[in-house]
């Protein structure tokens, strides 16, 4: 069976990045840095205890609120709010934090914790999203292992079948087992057939649940998006109602088709065992190798009239006469013709038989170049007449688990007819404008909540910010934010930095107060001249972009004196 890599397994492959020096051993996350490249940062809570911070802390930085990541190369990575990815702060210690004027907001509930491997299998960071007219809480996914547990938990998520308070920010495995298992007891299937499997399934069901973390045992069929050999852990999806698909499946246009569609993964690779041991002309190594897919186990057996394993098998002899068959084999009688003529018999005899041994062995070695064909150009377990085939058979509207390059995740299709996956890697747990991803086989295109191309959803928020308060034409603003798109700050630049470039090439141009502000300006109550006190240059700089004193006044308090990023939280 295709057994996905655990979270110990994918780590222990990658080169750990020395970051710090403690002496302790590294508890590593994926995160993408500035760039939008994946790196990985250690979280562990000795490691990052000199710099006084941990892994999800919210901090007051001079840029905004930031989000801790971890240590890298001996500096502690912080996701500052509206930027890209995470960014290095070269203070060395904590006081040195503190005198750059980065203090701790709030702590998270891992900087009370003992970060170590297994806490970060148990619990998972909770993203807040837009889906259809709801907004709803979606699971993010801390490591690069497979979790089917996070895939089922977040089509029920997406369907309202179970729910997470608004303010859940971090959710244990246990919550959702407990959360899954609920919905289970009052929710039982109708289908006699299934309900056999609920029964033996509910007598297990925490332990199985909780297993689930770790990956599951999948083993598909090549002829269908939905062929998966039956076993109890994928039984629950049917019992759930979630489908579940791959698309890994052989294009009737491959020459060995018929020989792929016969077998699941397990038998194929079985099949290749056999004749690595039993045909000396198969392309298979002598030991049965398959270097193909990481971490598999083929468990079955081929069947005993497979050609596969008798092609050592003396082949028949040749037909006999009815007193030959009675009598058992023998040998023809000698003295039956001239002795050159019975040589004769006998060479075309034993050349008969050894061309149907070399042309059943020349078959047996075809189906191997074929499967062993298949297996290597399709690595991915994905192909594209399985994505094809795919588009066609999953319903639109409902969500689904998918299946692919050892990874199990949530699908939808929308009513346009694509196909999009849940993206949940939690390097974009801070990122609103990225929740789904496309699934064409060889490049991936984010997506909004609203399925518009990130890039495109990110600018137009922009633009209809600054435009709601300024008076800028909406071509002079896109201008400016695509100009800053193409520079090396890519992605990194917030609000403030348009609105900075646009006033000092074009002026202030803020529109006059919104009515709710003026409305609420007329709705404070008199005061004295005494206590009508000029507002301060900052506060008086924030009122030009169009809002009432209080608000600026409250604004520039919650961003720590900065002009700029209160200007960014009056204009978000």
């Amino acid at each position: 069976m295709v057994q996905p890599e655990s979270y110990a397994a994918a780590t222990a492959a990658s080169p750990a990045q020395e970051s710090s020096s403690s002496g302790t051993d590294p508890c590593l996350v994926d995160y993408i840095n500035n760039e939008g490249v994946p790196q990985q940062f250690d979280i562990a809570a000795p490691s990052c205890a000199p710099f006084g911070f941990f892994f999800q802390d919210k901090v007051k930085t001079p840029e905004g609120e930031a989000t801790v990541i971890g240590l890298r190369d001996g500096q502690m990575w912080l996701h500052v709010d509206g930027q890209i990815g995470a960014k290095p702060f070269p203070h060395k210690d904590e006081a040195s934090f503190k005198n750059a004027g980065i203090e701790k907001m709030r702590d998270s509930t891992a900087a009370a914790l003992d970060l170590e491997e297994g806490f970060l299998l148990g619990t998972h960071k909770v993203k807040q999203v837009q889906f259809g007219k709801d907004n709803i809480n979606i699971i993010m996914q801390n490591t690069n292992g497979p979790c089917p547990l996070v895939a089922i938990a977040n089509a029920l998520l997406l369907e309202g079948r179970i729910t997470l308070a608004n303010d859940t920010t971090m959710v244990t495995v246990q919550e959702l087992c407990n959360k899954i298992s609920q919905y289970l007891q009052t929710h039982p299937p109708t289908d006699p057939q299934q309900l056999a499997q609920y029964q033996d399934y509910m007598a297990i069901s925490a332990d199985l649940l909780l297993n689930l973390q770790q990956g599951m045992d999948i083993n598909p069929r090549f002829d269908s998006n939905d062929g998966f050999e039956a076993s109890l852990p994928n039984s629950i999806m049917g019992i759930l109602g979630i489908p579940m698909y791959h698309a890994w499946l052989v294009d009737p246009d491959f020459e060995g088709c018929e020989v792929i569609k016969k077998y699941n993964y397990d038998e194929l690779n079985t099949k290749l065992v056999c004749l690595a041991e039993n045909v000396p002309s198969s392309p298979v190594t002598a030991e049965g190798e398959v270097p193909l897919v990481a971490s598999t186990t083929a468990t079955s057996t081929t069947s005993s009239s497979d050609p596969a394993t008798t092609a050592t098998e003396p082949t028949s002899s040749p037909p006999q006469n009815k007193d030959q068959q009675q009598a058992g084999e023998q040998k023809p009688a000698t003295g039956e013709g001239p002795p050159q003529q019975q040589d004769e018999q006998q060479q075309q005899q034993e050349a008969k038989c050894g061309t149907k041994r070399k042309r059943s062995e020349a078959e047996l070695a075809q189906q191997g170049t074929y499967i062993r064909l298949f297996l290597e150009t399709t690595s991915t377990q994905v192909t594209p007449y399985g994505l094809q085939q795919l588009r066609k058979v999953v319903p639109p509207c409902k969500p689904a688990m998918f299946f692919r390059n050892n990874h199990f995740s949530t699908i939808y299709k929308h009513t346009n007819g694509n196909l999009y996956g849940l993206v949940t890697d939690i390097g974009y747990s801070m990122e609103p404008f990225v929740v789904w991803e496309t699934l064409e086989a060889a490049t991936s295109e984010f997506f909004s909540h609203d399925f518009i191309p990130t890039e495109y959803a990110r600018r137009n928020d922009i633009v209809q910010k600054i435009l709601r308060h300024h008076s800028y034409t909406k071509q002079l603003v896109e201008n400016v934010y695509d100009e800053l798109c193409q520079g090396s700050a890519k992605y990194t630049f917030t609000l403030g930095d348009v609105v900075g470039i646009l006033k000092t090439r074009h002026g202030a141009q803020q529109r006059p107060f919104p009515s709710d502000a003026v409305q609420e300006q007329a709705s404070l109550p008199s005061t004295s001249p005494q206590q009508q006190q000029p507002p301060s240059a900052d506060v008086a700089t924030l009122m030009d972009l169009g809002f009432g004193r209080e608000q600026c006044e409250k604004a520039l308090a919650d961003a720590n004196g900065n002009v700029e990023q209160a200007a960014n939280r009056l204009l978000m």
